[in-house]
């Protein structure tokens, strides 16, 4: 009963499933670029975004308290 019943319905379930999924994702991507050719219509090109460097900055871009204030060493600590 399982092999001749149960498992082809299971498989037949599954494929409708797959076939329901990617037809939703299929007109979510329709719905994106209309909304997205409705604003390019409205509102014109966006601007280029210019790229941005998020990398930390080397030892000679670097601020530090002694290039700030002109001293090599800290402040005596009262002891």
């Amino acid at each position: 009963m399982r092999d001749t019943v149960l498992r082809p319905l299971a498989e037949a379930g599954r494929s409708a499933g797959r076939a329901v999924r990617q037809a939703l994702v299929s007109a979510r991507l329709s719905v994106r670029q209309a909304r997205a050719d409705v604003r390019r219509t409205l509102f014109g090109e966006t601007a280029e975004r210019q790229p941005v460097d998020r990398r930390e900055p080397v030892r000679a871009q670097a601020r530090t308290l002694e290039k700030r204030t002109g001293r090599e060493t800290s402040p005596p600590t009262r002891g």
